[in-house]
Formats: structure tokens, C-alpha cells, sequence
């Protein structure tokens, strides 16, 4: 489906100034206190049309697709040209820019404006669940947590605009990268089935501030790429976060899995991340080669293997989890296990995002010369997947055997039904609360984990 940001756009009707420091100009500030430029109409449109070429040089020259689907990406890029000399604001040029890449209908060939001076920290994150969109954490002393948004309450409007497996991370776009909102308003309803209508303020955030929480739930997800839990002497359940980490992690999760029956792996939440891992875990569970699928580029066409790691190969009974957060990885793995029938899979119908793609620098000499940085971004496919049954899961996803997902008071008491219900179908029984208490649905906080790591610490030093 061909989502038109421009509508998107319209439709939020806020306009924010001057957050994308492009070009030079007076700095003034807002009534929020927030810095801003003073717009200059006639620099805009000159570093827009500029920016737009320095674009459509690198589509044309990676793009994995040389027909770009049947677009004429000449004329595509000719009539953006001609709406950014119509415009004069940055956030007008930007979103034009974006309208190009967006109209690929491609999740990974995205544009990432230059820098912004603040960074907007909404208090709130949220997933998709089934059919409907739900707060899954809020912030502590966050707008969101004082207005009394919970987790479990489903979101049924962001600015009057519905929230549903096609718009979602579109209207995510917008109010991370490219427009960022002085205030969400959102229509909820709550556990009791009342319908609240809620405005949130944004808290803006340095990007020293934003890099550096980025960072620690990165560490965070590093230091604890893995937990595995035994819930019975035949079933072991294991929570993979994240793909992107070396082979050697696989291993010791594989080695803690050791001569166990049955087999949970979680991947929900798993955006994905290395080729090469994921290809790695599949090996553990064959004792034979697998053909993935076949990666298509412009120039050529790469079937992907699994190499069985033999003797060292799981056996037993296997169950995968996936929600809609899990992604790329984690969605060819599964699709890969369904298609050999090499195990169960659990859980929503998983993200739909798995092109691979390179991530280019746009930089401050095209629009300066006597500077060199890097002043914008644009992620690019650079290769489509073709699974070994000949289908695609872009813009699809996995469909689970067994679907799914956990209901509102589930997230609201952080309970973990899904884990129990996939327990439960290998013979295990496991009350949702316990299951729940793994945290294999929802992480513990960034300073939780920090706190268990001090008292570990602590504890080892004694």
C-alpha cells in the first residue's frame, strides 16, 4: 500500500520552524525557549534542490531495483524540483524530499534530515497488536505518565490520524525524523472502555542527550544480548533481543540450551541485525545445509545457505515467538523454520521489513564547498530477499501457525500470556505472571538493568 506522506503531513497541520539548521541564518528563540532560525526562503529552496540531486544520484546509482518498480524516477524527481521552488520552509522541502522515497513503497529506503537542534522525547513508545495500536511503555515523570496514559491503553488517534499496521511507522517518521511535534494529541481508550481525549507536551532533548540514551540501551541490549530460562526439565526458553551481535553469543546460548527436549526462542522485539548470525542460528537447527532464499541486487542474484553446525545441531521440539516489533533477521529466520517445518511459529504477524539496505552520508559540500560534514542521510535498499518457496515478505510479514499477542492488561500488569500459551502447547505449564516476570516481552528499564549489574557486582566483590 502506497502511503502519501504529503496527506500525512496535511492532516497534522502543525508546522514546526527552523529545526533542521541547514542553511546559515539569525537564531532567535521560541516561546518554549527552543532554539530557531529565522527562515530564508531563497537558501531553502537552493540546499533543497541541492540535496534532492545529491538523492537522486545515489537512488539511481544503489537502488536495487534499476526500474524502481515501473516509476519514472525522472519525472519523480522533476516535479519534486519543481514543488521545492513553490516553497520556502525547511520542513515544506523536507517532506517533498521524503514524498519521492516514500513513494517507492520500500521500508528501508528512507531520508533522514539534517540534524536537529532538539531532539523530541515523546514520553511514550508504542506496537501494534493484532489490529489495534497500544501504548507499551510510558516514560516515568513523563507529560504522557501525568496525563494518565498506561501501558495497555490502545491508541486509536496520533493527531486525528489512525494508527494501523500501514500508517504506523509512517506517522513514527514523521514525528521522530522529520517533523518533529510540540504535542501529540491522542484519542485513547482506556481498560474501563471509556474514551479519553489526551494532549501530550513533547519534551525536547539535545542530540548529545538523545545519542547518549541510545547508547545505553544499546550497552544494555550488548551486555544481555541473550537470557535463556529453564521452565521445566524438558523446555527451555530463550530470549534473543537482537541479531546484532557476533556469532560466539549464538554459540553460548546454543551451549546453555545444551540437552534440552523442547525449545523456545522469543525473537518479538528483535529488529534484527548481522547476515551472518542469523545464518549462523539457523545452522543449530538443521543437520543439513538450508537454502534461506536468493538476495537480488542490480547486478546479481546470491542464494543464502545455512550451514548445519551437525553434531552440534538442536534436535528437539522448537516454538519461535514474533510480534510486530520483530524484523528483518528475526522475520527470515522464522519464515526460514516455517517453510522447512522445523518448528512452530507464535505469536502477531511480524513487521514486514526485511530489506537489506546501506545507510549514505549526504554531505555539507554539496550545498557548501568550503565545508565537509555530513549534513543529511538516506537509508537505500540494496537488495531485495526472495525466500527458497519463492515469496517475499516486504510489506507482508510472517504469519504465525499459532497466532498470538498479548492483551491490554497484559501490558498495563506486564504479564507474558504469549510465553505461557507457547509453554503450555509443548506440555508445560507456567502461570503468565511468572512468565511475565522473565521480561522476555517487555526489558527491564535501562537503570534496572544497570542496578542488577551494581548488585551482581557488589555481590561477586564479597
Amino acid at each position: 500500500m502506497n502511503i502519501s506522506l504529503r496527506r500525512l503531513l496535511f492532516l497534522f497541520a502543525i508546522l514546526i520552524f527552523g529545526l533542521y539548521p541547514l542553511s546559515p541564518g539569525i537564531i532567535a528563540q521560541d516561546s518554549k525557549g527552543r532554539l530557531e532560525q529565522k527562515p530564508d526562503p531563497k537558501a531553502n529552496r537552493r540546499n533543497g534542490i541541492i540535496l534532492l540531486g545529491q538523492i537522486k544520484k545515489i537512488l539511481k546509482d544503489r537502488y536495487y531495483d534499476p526500474t524502481f518498480h515501473g516509476i519514472d524516477i525522472n519525472e519523480k524527481f522533476r516535479a519534486a524540483e519543481e514543488e521545492i521552488n513553490n516553497e520556502d520552509r525547511k520542513w515544506q522541502i523536507n517532506r517533498t524530499i521524503a514524498q519521492v522515497l516514500l513513494d517507492l513503497n520500500d521500508s528501508h529506503t528512507t531520508y533522514f534530515p539534517p540534524q536537529k537542534l532538539y531532539d523530541p522525547d515523546y514520553g511514550i513508545s508504542l506496537m501494534m497488536m493484532g489490529g489495534a495500536c497500544y501504548a507499551l511503555n510510558v516514560e516515568k515523570k513523563s507529560d504522557a505518565e501525568t496525563k494518565g496514559i498506561m501501558p495497555g491503553d490502545e491508541i486509536l488517534t496520533i493527531n486525528d490520524l489512525d494508527p494501523v499496521r500501514d500508517s504506523l511507522w509512517v506517522i513514527q517518521y514523521i514525528i521522530y525524523a522529520l517533523d518533529p511535534q510540540d504535542t501529540l494529541n491522542l484519542k485513547v481508550r482506556k481498560a474501563d472502555k471509556s474514551i479519553q481525549n489526551v494532549t501530550i507536551q513533547t519534551k525536547f532533548i539535545s542530540p548529545d542527550e538523545s545519542a547518549k540514551r541510545s547508547k545505553e540501551l544499546k550497552d544494555a541490549e550488548q551486555r544481555k544480548p541473550y537470557t535463556c530460562s529453564e521452565l521445566s526439565t524438558d523446555l527451555i526458553a530463550c530470549k534473543l533481543r537482537t541479531f546484532d551481535t557476533d556469532t560466539g553469543v549464538i554459540d553460548k546460548m546454543m551451549k546453555e540450551v545444551g540437552t534440552h527436549k523442547k525449545m523456545i526462542l522469543d525473537l518479538r522485539g528483535n529488529g534484527g541485525g548481522i547476515i551472518d548470525t542469523e545464518e549462523h542460528l539457523l545452522g543449530y537447527f538443521f543437520n543439513h545445509d538450508v537454502k534461506i532464499g536468493t538476495a537480488v541486487t542490480r547486478t546479481k542474484t546470491t542464494d543464502r545457505i545455512a550451514k548445519s553446525r551437525k553434531d552440534r545441531a538442536f534436535t528437539g521440539d522448537l516454538s519461535v515467538l514474533i510480534d510486530s516489533r520483530s524484523a528483518s533477521a528475526s522475520e527470515i529466520f522464522s519464515r526460514a523454520i516455517q517453510i522447512e517445518k522445523r518448528g512452530t511459529i507464535v505469536g502477531d504477524i511480524s513487521a514486514g521489513a526485511v530489506m537489506e539496505s546501506y545507510r549514505f552520508p549526504i554531505s555539507s559540500d554539496a550545498v557548501d564547498p568550503y565545508l565537509k560534514f555530513t549534513v543529511a542521510m538516506m537509508s537505500v535498499t540494496v537488495a531485495d530477499m526472495i525466500m527458497s518457496d519463492g515469496g517475499r515478505l516486504e510489506g507482508k510479514g510472517v504469519i504465525p501457525d499459532l497466532p498470538a499477542f498479548p492483551n491490554r492488561i497484559a501490558l498495563t500488569h506486564r504479564t507474558d500470556p504469549v510465553l505461557a500459551y507457547a509453554a503450555q502447547k509443548t506440555g508445560t505449564i507456567i502461570d503468565p505472571a511468572k512468565a511475565g516476570d522473565l521480561h522476555f516481552l517487555i526489558p527491564k528499564a535501562v537503570d534496572e538493568i544497570v542496578a542488577d549489574d551494581k548488585e551482581k557486582t557488589k555481590a561477586n566483590n564479597h
